[in-house]
């Protein structure tokens, strides 16, 4: 009889399966550890106890995926596609405005849209 020394693996070939697809799917590239986490635990019914920080980092390794700095692609904020929607959305301002249209204007004061993770997961290589 051939013994292994420690402990048992929590990691289950669904497991892997699940978060190897998960990270192929564009939208999901740049996520956190605790975001994959999240979502393990919630596909497979797991508790935190069940489910670390450690084991996802595991899991990651074991698929030959690593971190990465990501890199930011550049917005232009007046190329003629972007200034092309402002002028149109003025156009409906003011057709608005002629017809006695109740407008209201939301402040986004505090409420950064360009904010993007430095880091994300990809394969090794």
């Amino acid at each position: 009889m051939i013994e292994t020394r420690g402990r048992k693996t929590k990691i289950k070939p669904q497991n892997l399966d699940f978060l190897k697809n998960f990270l192929e799917n564009k939208k999901n590239g740049i996520t956190s550890l605790e975001f994959i986490r999240k979502e393990l635990m919630e596909k497979f019914k797991l508790s935190d106890r069940e489910f670390s920080l450690y084991l996802v980092r595991k899991m990651l390794k074991k698929l030959e995926y690593s971190r990465k700095r990501t890199r930011v692609g550049i917005v232009r904020k007046n190329s003629l596609k972007n200034v092309g929607l402002r002028e149109k959305l003025a156009k409906k301002l003011l057709t608005a405005i002629s017809k006695k249209k109740l407008i209201i204007f939301v402040d986004e004061t505090g409420f950064n849209s360009t904010i993007v993770p430095t880091h994300g997961y990809s394969r090794k290589g």
